[in-house]
């Protein structure tokens, strides 16, 4: 199995797994929603450059660590499909969400 048939199923089949379900705070439908990766993806919107937030409750956005030139690329979800979406071409100067994740450096360390 190549890597871009992998990449392509990974996104296919876990985006609905990583929506909140119900609606209380996805505006109705939260089509496909199961969060069965326990993500609890909710839809946060987006900060403008005029310190507005829009799309909230319809579409949650984050920041993805890779950069693309002055840009950089984001993940996209929305309240009426279970579509996980890409664009490279946010300026930095919008805001999305972000999400940490836990790492345990000292794995396979020596004690």
């Amino acid at each position: 199995m190549d890597n871009t048939y992998r990449l392509s199923w990974r996104i296919k089949y876990s985006r609905r797994k990583l929506k909140e379900t119900g609606t209380s705070h996805w505006a109705i439908p939260n089509t496909g929603a199961t969060n069965e990766s326990g993500f609890t993806a909710l839809p946060g919107g987006w900060r403008g450059y005029d310190g507005l937030f829009h799309d909230i409750t319809y579409t949650g956005y984050w920041w993805s660590s890779t950069q693309n030139g002055s840009s950089a690329w984001e993940r996209e979800l929305y309240q009426g499909n279970a579509t996980v979406s890409r664009n490279g071409s946010n300026s930095k100067f919008v805001g999305f969400s972000v999400r940490c994740k836990k790492t345990d450096f000292f794995v396979g360390l020596p004690n």
